[in-house]
């Protein structure tokens, strides 16, 4: 029996479920491994995890045996290969013994084999992403009316979505300051995207109003500066050190031109399958959140834009 579970190991390694994989994940998405190793019975992953190993041992040629031996149906068993078929009840419940106490002597097997599935998945979702870029390239890059900071006109751009009330995204405002301000050929587009709150949805509408009287950039600085709980009253009072209109502002972010905007920019973001802020373009690459080498990688990635012409 025990020669039939190496045979399906040998036949999984040839599938590419190689040893070498998982050390990959290990190395290379050291935090992203963390926080899978972390809970990993929680919030409902122990589904995923059978789910994951029923797949894995089919391969070994026990779906039966797996199924009984971790009291969950994953799979008819009218569908068992035709080896399974011929196996003797006593057979399947000495597999599913061994593939039991196997696991239960070396548990790391569920967390390592999770961080694979998910490092594949993340693979799989970069690439859709790609896609969805190239095909909203002209809502994303080309919006001759999106509010910018840095050079209007550079010659790079770079698309954030941000949500005035999100900790991270002020983070990453005062990386991309320094940015446009050590390079003028950089264009950020800032989509507003209020996920959070109502508050941020206020404080959006009002950044985007003062857009309206040429003074975004100042506004979204302001206002991703602003610390606690952003809303319309303190964002108002906040931008009123603008010199603006505030009477205009008030009317402008109740308007339908600005509700567009936003509706536009929520529109892109499940487009691309944004689930939080901050949210990173730069031609074919995805930045998510605000990583401690944020500037550095926005680096990167501009110099990449400037070498290849995207």
């Amino acid at each position: 029996m025990r020669d039939n579970a190496k045979q399906g190991m040998r036949s999984a390694n040839d599938r590419g479920v190689a040893p070498m994989d998982v050390e990959a994940v290990g190395r290379g998405d050291a935090v992203i491994v963390g926080q899978a190793s972390r809970g990993f019975w929680s919030c409902g992953r122990n589904r995923t995890a059978l789910a994951l190993l029923g797949a894995l041992f089919s391969t070994f040629y026990c779906v039966g045996a797996f199924q009984a031996a971790a009291g969950e149906p994953l799979g008819d068993k009218t569908t068992e290969p035709p080896r399974v078929a011929r196996w003797s009840s006593r057979e399947k419940a000495e597999m599913g013994a061994f593939i039991r106490e196997y696991l239960l002597v070396n548990p790391e097997i569920l967390a390592e084999a999770q961080n694979v599935l998910e490092a594949r998945e993340r693979v799989l979702r970069a690439s859709a992403l790609r896609d969805s870029v190239k095909a909203n390239a002209t809502e994303l890059f080309h919006d001759i009316d999106a509010a910018v900071i840095g050079n209007r006109h550079g010659s790079v751009t770079i698309v954030e979505f941000t949500d005035y009330n999100c900790p991270y995204c002020r983070r990453a405002a005062s990386n991309l300051d320094v940015l446009v301000t050590s390079d003028p050929t950089v264009r950020v587009v800032v989509k507003p995207l209020p996920i959070l709150s109502k508050g941020s949805e206020e404080a959006a509408r009002i950044a985007l109003a003062a857009k309206r009287q040429g003074k975004f950039a100042e506004a979204h600085k302001i206002l991703s500066g602003l610390q606690g709980v952003v809303n319309a009253e303190n964002a108002m009072h906040a931008v009123a050190s603008l010199g603006l209109d505030m009477n205009a502002v008030k009317r402008d972010a109740a308007s339908e031109s600005v509700t567009a905007e936003i509706t536009a920019a929520r529109t892109l973001a499940e487009i691309l399958a944004i689930h939080g802020t901050p949210f990173f373009v730069v031609g074919e690459t995805i930045i998510e959140g605000a990583p401690a080498k944020l500037l550095e990688m926005l680096k990167t990635q501009v110099a990449d834009a400037k070498r290849t012409g995207r």
